[in-house]
């Protein structure tokens, strides 16, 4: 992964189950690539049944033009479920960097894993389905070539106005949470 004002390429694959917000976090992330001036690919599938089934999304954001439109080799695996994780760890490019759920994933500590409560935090709130959101802030805090503003400005068009303003809480909160995170380890 390349991140810098003059180059960056950063294949991305966001993985867990139906109903967990994948495939509209995924859009967002590239709207919001291409809000910043970049370029950026998006590509999503599911299993056969929707809510509950294996779910991902693709996502390739570059300074440059992209000339095959899926991801080949990952550099920054999310992922909400051990099927997923199982699945798609093998993607990974070797300094790929993980974010997971600490309850439902169980990873192999490598220094390029990083859990978070994730869907405990959703559950908390009564919203699973906007836990790719809050992943997002989570992310965007150090893993990201996407500044923040630019992801809030996704969120905004991507929703009715009640529920982007709900959305933009939970980005900020994960947004938060990692940015503790990583000030507790200096």
């Amino acid at each position: 992964m390349k991140v810098d004002n003059t180059s960056i390429c950063q294949q991305i694959v966001l993985s867990g189950a139906g109903g967990q917000g994948l495939g509209t976090g995924g859009k967002i992330l590239a709207e919001a690539a291409i809000f910043q001036g970049l370029n950026a690919t998006q590509s999503q599938t599911y299993g056969a049944q929707a809510r509950g089934g294996a779910s991902y999304a693709e996502v390739i954001i570059s300074s440059r033009e992209i000339l095959y439109p899926l991801v080949e080799r990952a550099d920054l695996l999310l992922t909400l479920t051990q099927p997923a994780y199982q699945k798609y760890k093998s993607s990974l490019v070797p300094q790929g960097i993980v974010i997971y759920d600490l309850n439902y994933v169980q990873s192999e500590p490598d220094g390029k894993t990083y859990g978070f409560n994730m869907l405990k935090y959703m559950r908390e709130r009564k919203n699973e389905k906007s836990v790719t959101i809050f992943a997002l802030g989570v992310m965007a805090a150090h893993w990201l070539p996407v500044k923040k503003e630019f992801i809030l400005a996704a969120i905004e068009s991507n929703f009715a106005e009640n529920v982007a303003a709900i959305n933009k809480q939970y980005f900020l909160a994960g947004f938060d949470i990692a940015r503790e995170f990583f000030a507790g380890l200096m």
